[in-house]
C-alpha cells in the first residue's frame, strides 16, 4: 500500500482534462498557488476543501475516487477477476490470488481488506473448479464481517454476492432481513443501489432454488418496490427472469415462456455466460415437467 496517495495528482488530471485554469478551479476555496502546491504533492487540503474543489471543476466524488483507486493497482484486480471468470480460466484466477498472497506478506496493517478480497477471489475460483479447497474458518470470518457492519455499502453487497452460494440458508435469511431492514431507513447512491439489487437477486435465485417461498416473496416485493432505473437493463431483465422462475417453481408453468424471453434478451445482447446459465436452468425445469413412462401409461 502506498503511504502517500496521489490525490493532488489525480485532481490535476481532471482539472486539466476539463480545461480549467488554476484560478478557475481554486475560486474562493484556495489561492492558485495553494492549489498548485496541492496538485504537486507539496501540501494537503481538508476533505471539505477537496469536495469544493471537485465541485468547481464539475467532477463527482465517486468519479474522482474511482480514478484514485485505479492508481492502487491491487484494487483494480477485480476487473481482471471478472474477465477470468467470464473465460472460465482457473489458472488466471490462481495467478491473481498469488498476487494477493504476496501483498499480504508486505502489508500487515492492510491485512483485513486483503484477506476479504483474497477470499472473494477464491470463492470465484471455487465456482469454476469445485475441487479448489475453501477454508471454513475464512468463510466464518466473512460472515462475521458482514454481521458486524451496521450499514452496508457497495463493498458489502458485492462481498455477499460473491460468497452467497457458499452460505447456509440460515445465514442467507439473516442477511436478507438485514438488507430489507436497513434499506427502509436510508436513501442510497445509485451505484450502491445497483450493488444492493445484484445481491438481492442473487439471494432470490438461491431461495427459489431451495423452494423457500416466504423468503423469496419478501425479496420479490422489495425489488418490485425499488423501482430499478430503466438504464439498469441487466438488473431489470434478470429480475423479470427470477420473478417468472418463482411463478414456475410454485405452480404457474406458463411463466416459463417469460423465462425464455429473458434468456433470449441476454443472448442477443452477447451476455453469453448469463444466457448459457439461464438456458441450462430452463432446460432442467422443462425436464421436470415432461411425463415419465409410468405417467404416459396412466394417461
Amino acid at each position: 500500500m502506498k503511504k502517500t496517495l496521489p490525490i493532488g495528482e489525480v485532481y490535476r488530471y481532471f482539472r486539466t482534462s476539463k480545461n480549467f485554469a488554476l484560478k478557475e478551479a481554486a475560486k474562493d476555496c484556495l489561492s492558485p498557488s495553494q492549489l498548485s502546491n496541492f496538485e504537486n504533492g507539496r501540501s494537503h487540503v481538508s476533505c471539505l476543501a477537496l469536495l469544493y474543489l471537485l465541485n468547481n471543476i464539475n467532477v463527482s466524488a465517486h468519479e474522482f475516487f474511482h480514478h484514485l483507486n485505479v492508481q492502487l493497482h491491487h484494487l483494480d484486480w477485480f476487473e481482471e477477476r471478472d474477465r477470468a471468470h467470464l473465460n472460465r480460466n482457473p489458472l488466471h484466477l490462481q495467478k491473481i490470488i498469488q498476487r494477493y498472497e504476496k501483498l499480504l506478506g508486505q502489508n500487515a496493517s492492510f491485512s483485513q481488506r486483503l484477506n476479504l478480497d483474497k477470499f472473494r477471489l477464491e470463492a470465484t475460483l471455487h465456482q469454476i473448479d469445485a475441487h479448489f479447497p475453501l477454508s471454513s474458518k475464512r468463510l466464518t470470518a466473512m460472515k462475521q464481517y458482514l454481521d458486524n457492519i451496521k450499514i452496508w455499502g457497495d463493498y458489502e453487497f458485492d462481498l455477499l454476492s460473491d460468497i452467497a452460494m457458499l452460505l447456509d440458508l440460515g445465514s442467507l435469511s439473516k442477511f436478507s432481513h438485514k438488507i430489507l431492514k436497513t434499506a427502509r431507513c436510508r436513501s442510497i447512491h445509485h451505484l450502491t443501489q445497483k450493488a444492493q439489487i445484484k445481491a438481492v437477486i442473487t439471494l432470490l435465485a438461491i431461495f427459489i432454488k431451495h423452494r423457500q417461498k416466504f423468503l423469496a416473496e419478501e425479496l420479490l416485493h422489495f425489488i418490485d418496490s425499488s423501482n430499478i432505473p430503466e438504464i439498469d437493463l441487466f438488473e431489470r431483465v434478470n429480475f423479470m427472469y427470477q420473478k417468472a422462475h418463482f411463478e414456475v417453481v410454485f405452480g404457474d408453468r406458463r411463466s416459463i415462456e417469460t423465462m425464455k424471453k429473458c434468456q433470449s434478451i441476454f443472448e442477443q445482447c452477447a451476455s453469453y455466460q448469463m444466457a448459457q446459465k439461464l438456458a441450462e436452468e430452463i432446460k432442467s425445469l422443462e425436464a421436470l415437467f415432461k411425463p415419465n413412462k409410468q405417467d404416459k401409461q396412466l394417461l
